[in-house]
């Protein structure tokens, strides 16, 4: 018999499908991310800069509120105590009161006060010096550079300002300290 000759069709090995998916798709992936960074990477940095600089500035904005705060909060407080002072005439006595516990003992003293406290402080000074043992000779005078409510109370040993400024002074100083 006649054995008849074939054509030979090559055979080609076997294609994994599943493999050439994957790869696929992690090469596209790869193109994608690589035209991401290409497309929005500068825009990625500037954002990351711009995120940067507003921390920065928001750090400076506190730091600069921080000392206004401080100023605001002094403000109101002299407005509060100056507007109790000219409303209250038992401040100055308890002002002098606590000026003169603080002075250290001596014979003769003065007591300067602003000039619209001078009656008050004259009508109730008998009060408060029997309620002070060891104090002789107190002189009561008026004094215009003090301020309504405050006082200044000198002897030969010491000086005791007890002046509105000079108290806010203190009380400015400690809260500056507390924050620091």
């Amino acid at each position: 018999t006649e054995t008849q000759s074939q054509p030979s069709i090559p055979v080609e090995p076997a294609i994994d499908i599943e493999t050439l998916k994957a790869e696929a798709y992690q090469a596209g992936l790869h193109d994608g991310m690589s035209q991401v960074e290409s497309d929005y990477g500068s825009a990625l940095a500037a954002l990351m800069q711009v995120s940067d600089q507003l921390n920065s500035l928001r750090e400076t904005i506190l730091k600069n509120s921080k000392a206004e705060l401080i100023e605001l909060v002094i403000m109101l407080s002299e407005k509060i105590i100056r507007h109790s002072v000219t409303s209250q005439s038992e401040t100055i006595i308890k002002t002098i009161e606590e000026a003169l516990a603080k002075a250290v003992k001596s014979s003769d003293f003065y007591i300067f006060v602003n000039p619209a406290d001078l009656e008050t402080v004259k009508s109730k000074s008998a009060e408060f010096i029997a309620g002070l043992n060891g104090l002789e000779n107190i002189t009561i005078k008026s004094d215009p550079t003090v301020e309504q409510g405050g006082c200044k109370i000198e002897s030969e040993n010491c000086t005791v300002d007890a002046t509105i400024v000079s108290q806010l002074e203190i009380i400015k100083e400690e809260i500056e300290k507390e924050i620091s």
